[in-house]
């Protein structure tokens, strides 16, 4: 290491079991693979000390995507992963980490800069899910609408989120375009109030006056229509 022979000191390092060692000089060398190897040493521990240390030798050296890798393996609290994440430039990530612990607020500010423009499929489908549990039909519908016009690789990501938005249209009053929508999936139209059912079986439209005390209402039977 004193002649900056940091490719020769960073093996011998490994070679020794000293992996702190070896990921500083991994740094120095400048070298992707170099770093990848000493990364998986790291992870084939399995230490969480050794994990959350090297996350932050890297963290202080500006490699963020590297340290949230190895932040995961320290069992880090997901606020913590997510913002390695997000100082990498991956914001789909850190939403993701934040959506899964069921900070859906959180999760939905952070994937903003991603949504705020044309944004991505994947983007769109987390976005209509967040807002889906916030309670904003319009902004489901409006995000699962396009995730579906960009287009969604994965099979199982398609069907849920042509599920939320039929939720969405549904609670908006759209009936029947929900049921357009879930119908693409050629289900049998006895399973449709089933795929609705998160929304209730009624739909409350309005207040009737009522003489006596409490209140009566009238609105849609979703399974009968």
């Amino acid at each position: 290491e004193q002649i900056w022979s940091f490719a020769a000191a960073a093996q011998h390092y490994l070679d020794a079991g000293e992996l702190l060692d070896a990921l500083r000089c991994a740094i120095e060398e400048r070298r992707p693979d170099r770093l990848d190897t000493v990364i998986d040493r790291v992870v084939a521990r399995g230490d969480r000390e050794l994990a959350r240390a090297a996350a932050e030798l890297l963290g202080k050296r500006r490699l963020h995507e590297l340290a949230a890798r190895l932040l995961a393996l320290s069992e880090a609290g997901p606020q913590e992963q997510a913002e390695a994440h997000r100082r990498a430039g991956n914001h789909l990530a850190a939403a993701t980490i934040l959506a899964d612990a069921g900070h859906a607020r959180r999760a939905l500010e952070a994937l903003g800069p991603l949504v705020l423009g044309s944004g991505s499929a994947d983007a769109h489908a987390l976005a209509a899910r967040l807002r889906w549990d916030l309670g904003d039909a319009e902004g489901t519908a409006r995000h699962a609408q396009a995730a579906r016009r960009l287009g969604l690789a994965e099979p199982e990501r398609a069907r849920k989120v042509r599920a939320l938005l039929a939720r969405a249209l549904a609670s908006l009053g759209h009936d029947l375009a929900a049921q357009l929508v879930l119908g693409e999936a050629e289900l049998d139209a006895h399973a449709l109030p089933v795929d609705l059912a998160p929304q209730g079986r009624y739909r409350v439209t309005g207040i009737l006056p009522a003489a006596y005390a409490g209140a009566a209402y009238v609105g849609i039977d979703r399974v009968s229509l």
